[in-house]
């Protein structure tokens, strides 16, 4: 419950939780002190007054009603009208996204929740194709962009970054291999979107770019760039 604090789904799922345990015919007693302390979620992150946006949407998206709102790009100076088809509502790393039909532009696109302002559900209605399926648009993807080719990547870890590389799985397609040099190789199949080169800067200099070479000339002029700018 407390990874939905502050967020519409925090009171249904209260007025759910009561009615199961209404039904329960055991008793059990424990001290609450000594549970609370073994369980903790980091917050959502979404900001209560953000929490009206939310809740438009959500509504839009459970009842099939088209949606009037004001958006900006993250590239974006200005905002900019939309109509869409809500489909769904998905939290990617304690962000909210929906995924929705634009009408103008006659095609899929993902916004998130954050720059969405103003919106409003018409009473037009819609219906979904028939086996949607949201995740299925960022198979390729490591978050939520999409749209780009699947390529295959290969990325050496060494230090810190081989432990932490062996200890996730990032995305389904990879492959893990220890090298003689104790380095571990990682190889993906995956869209090379602005999301992924971000999750790839993060790593410093943990990681080397085998492959693909441009991927390599941007990782190289990325951190030549930081450089220069914290000199």
């Amino acid at each position: 419950m407390e990874q939905y604090a502050d967020t519409p789904f925090q009171k249904p799922l209260a007025a759910a939780f009561q009615k199961l345990t209404a039904g329960l015919e055991n008793e059990i007693t424990f001290n609450w002190q000594d549970v609370e302390p073994t369980f903790a979620f980091r917050p959502l992150g979404f900001a209560k007054r953000d929490l009206a946006v939310f809740e438009i949407i959500a509504s839009a998206v459970r009842e099939r009603h088209e949606l009037e709102f004001d958006y900006r790009k993250l590239e974006a100076e200005e905002f900019e009208r939309r109509r869409v088809q809500p489909f769904s509502l998905l939290c990617v790393e304690n962000q909210w996204y929906l995924r929705a039909y634009d009408r103008i532009r006659r095609d899929m696109r993902t916004f998130h929740l954050a720059r969405v302002e103003n919106p409003k559900m018409l009473s037009q209605r819609f219906e979904r194709p028939r086996g949607f399926d949201v995740t299925e648009a960022f198979v390729d993807s490591i978050g939520v962009y999409v749209g780009t080719e699947a390529t295959e990547v290969v990325l050496n870890f060494r230090d810190w970054a081989a432990r932490v590389a062996t200890e996730r799985t990032w995305h389904p397609s990879q492959k893990l291999r220890q090298r003689t040099d104790k380095t571990i190789e990682l190889r993906l199949r995956v869209a090379i979107t602005p999301e992924f080169e971000r999750w790839l800067w993060s790593w410093g200099d943990a990681v080397e770019v085998v492959k693909p070479l441009d991927l390599r000339d941007r990782a190289k002029a990325t951190h030549q760039l930081a450089a220069v700018r914290n000199r």
